[in-house]
């Protein structure tokens, strides 16, 4: 059962403890964003699959909802200092979209959302940087973030591979950025779609080796995604690849050079026997963004323990 014209959620909206995904995706118009995040604003539905999506009249907490696992507050005109500190106490949260907002920055606070695997920040054109984040976060997306400064944590490249030799070195991770430069730790790079280490050194497969890193640069010429893109890469035999959000459907996405590093842990790529390759071939692709999309430089490296 789901009302669509309600003017306002009880207080009890807090008390929710099996809420598992809450959308607040465009709700706010600039004028009607609330001051405080804790008191925000929501009215609509609340449908048995326990998600409640909204749009905005009466004061809630967010506090009370620990069973919350995804929030989507999207496009709602959020600026700094909306978001309150015990915001960050949603121990359940693993998926945080924060696209389209206004702030420009994010507090620190947000290292103390301990599963946080997902973070979106698309299209948060004055934002100038993005904080230490939990060592639990795998995604990052934050394509068309035009202002991001490049000695902000995550465009700093050195971060990265801090993060990834020293916090999390078992898990998977990856960013999409705008921007052109591969950082000067890769080693073996090349221009266009493919790039090969042609002779491993001896036992590079040793103890402390910890995963794969690859990175390139691509950009379409003018085109409107035709759905949701996709950047892809081949290590050999292996292969991955991840799905990113284009919003609105506008192409200045696509018309700007932007760069996608990835890490993937030694233990996702024992099935294909990695200890008898002789050489590394890394290939990229992008779909959904037009036949035009363009690989143009990329680049993988060996990552081993920081000693």
């Amino acid at each position: 059962m789901a009302a669509k014209n309600l003017d306002s959620l009880p207080s009890s909206f807090c008390k929710l403890k099996f809420l598992e995904t809450l959308i607040v995706s465009g709700c706010f118009r600039p004028e009607e964003v609330p001051v405080d995040l804790a008191g925000l604003q929501i009215s609509g539905n609340l449908p048995e699959n326990r998600t409640a999506t909204g749009g905005s009249t009466s004061q809630v907490s967010l506090f009370g909802l620990c069973s919350l696992r995804e929030l989507d507050l999207s496009d709602c005109h959020l600026s700094d200092g909306v978001i309150p500190s015990d915001f960050w106490r949603l121990s359940s949260l693993e998926r945080l979209n924060l696209s389209g907002n206004d702030f420009t920055v994010i507090p620190e606070g947000i290292a103390q959302l301990s599963k946080l695997s997902f973070l979106q920040l698309g299209y948060c054109q004055r934002l100038l940087g993005i904080p230490n984040l939990p060592s639990t976060v795998q995604e990052v997306d934050a394509h068309v973030c035009s202002s991001l400064r490049p000695s902000s944590n995550f465009r700093d490249a050195t971060t990265i591979l801090w993060r990834i030799q020293n916090l999390a070195p078992n898990n998977e991770f990856c960013i999409l950025l705008p921007g052109s430069g591969i950082p000067d730790w890769f080693g073996d790079r090349k221009m266009g779609c493919s790039v090969a280490i042609e002779k491993l050194p001896p036992e590079w497969h040793q103890v402390n080796f910890l995963g794969f890193a690859v990175c390139f640069v691509f950009a379409s010429e003018h085109e409107i995604p035709e759905h949701t893109p996709v950047v892809s890469c081949k290590i050999n035999d292996f292969r991955f690849s991840y799905a990113f959000s284009c919003g609105r459907g506008e192409n200045e996405f696509v018309e700007s050079d932007h760069l996608w590093l990835a890490y993937q842990p030694r233990a996702r790529v024992e099935n294909f026997h990695p200890y008898d390759w002789t050489q590394i071939k890394a290939s990229f692709e992008v779909f959904g963004i037009g036949t035009r999309n363009k690989v143009k430089e990329c680049a993988i490296s060996l990552i081993y323990a920081d000693r």
